[in-house]
């Protein structure tokens, strides 16, 4: 996520090297400099398909934190949530451990919070339960063990990711905003910034144009349906198009104050770390954020 913008003579977008260098089915390159958008697509979104087009899905996995973070920012600014807020206070009584208890909402989306090891996303122990049934049934569930869990003071100490922080933020966000992460997230964030089927919001669909590859031996084998469940959402369950990233990533370059606040986009985009949900201490220099991500 660009922070600021220098102009330079940038190299073409080359999608066709970088789809025989990387060997996989399909490869989309979106890159935004200033008022100027480049895409450009090579190979396929289903191994033997048809060619990628700029409006095809894919998932985006982990990237969907950067949502998360702004839908909370988006509550924030409106008076209806708080960095301050606590696991504690927003469910008291689930929490076990008082370090935990303290944990705010802050902390989760810097990834301070101390749940790591085992609990970066399910734990050892966790139940079928959590992932057949009504989603929200499930996501209940995974939230009261996660609760339970003893805080990693060690991990909490320094930024250490987990998928577990993120889904919490999300759920705080459903309290606070009165609606589920897929409302909240169409509401605060896809509809101020004008994105419509560019970006969605679920688990995989055959109408995305994309699905995910397993690498074998011989090459990639195409596994539809396949990704990450709906009890992750909130740490995952965006669905974004080449063009639709575009659109994204201009609205965090331009920081418009209609969007967010001044302030509260310069705690989305600290710089020196602690800002939401870029992977911290690995910046490829001061003036960018980044993040990967994965459906598996």
């Amino acid at each position: 996520f660009p922070v600021r913008q220098n102009r330079r003579v940038l190299p073409p977008l080359d999608a066709p090297a970088l789809l025989a260098k990387t060997k996989t089915p399909g490869v989309a390159i979106v890159r935004v400099d200033g008022d100027r958008t480049e895409i450009a697509c090579a190979g396929a979104g289903v191994l033997g398909g048809r060619p990628l087009r700029p409006s095809d899905r894919f998932s985006i996995g982990s990237m969907s934190k950067s949502v998360t973070g702004l839908v909370c920012a988006r509550l924030v600014d409106r008076g209806r949530l708080k960095w301050t807020a606590t696991l504690g206070e927003t469910w008291p009584g689930e929490v076990k451990d008082p370090g935990l208890a303290r944990v705010t909402l802050l902390d989760l989306l810097r990834h301070r919070s101390g749940l790591a090891g085992a609990w970066s996303s399910f734990p050892p122990t966790a139940e079928e339960s959590w992932f057949v049934g009504p989603v929200a049934e499930g996501r209940t569930r995974y939230r009261k063990a996660l609760l339970r869990a003893p805080r990693d003071e060690k991990a909490a100490a320094v930024p250490t990711y987990a998928n577990a922080n993120f889904v919490l933020a999300a759920m705080m966000a459903e309290r606070a905003g009165g609606a589920d992460w897929p409302t909240l997230v169409r509401r605060e964030v896809f509809a101020p910034l004008g994105i419509t089927d560019e970006m969605r919001v679920g688990v995989a669909r055959e109408d995305d144009g994309t699905v995910g590859h397993v690498q074998e031996k011989d090459g990639y084998r195409a596994v539809p349906g396949e990704g990450n469940p709906a009890l992750l959402w909130g740490a995952d369950g965006v669905f974004a198009s080449a063009s639709g990233m575009a659109r994204y990533v201009r609205a965090h370059a331009a920081e418009s104050p209609r969007f967010l606040r001044p302030a509260t986009w310069r705690v989305v985009h600290a710089p020196d770390g602690t800002g939401l949900f870029a992977q911290p201490g690995r910046f490829p220099s001061a003036d960018w954020r980044w993040h990967n991500g994965s459906n598996t």
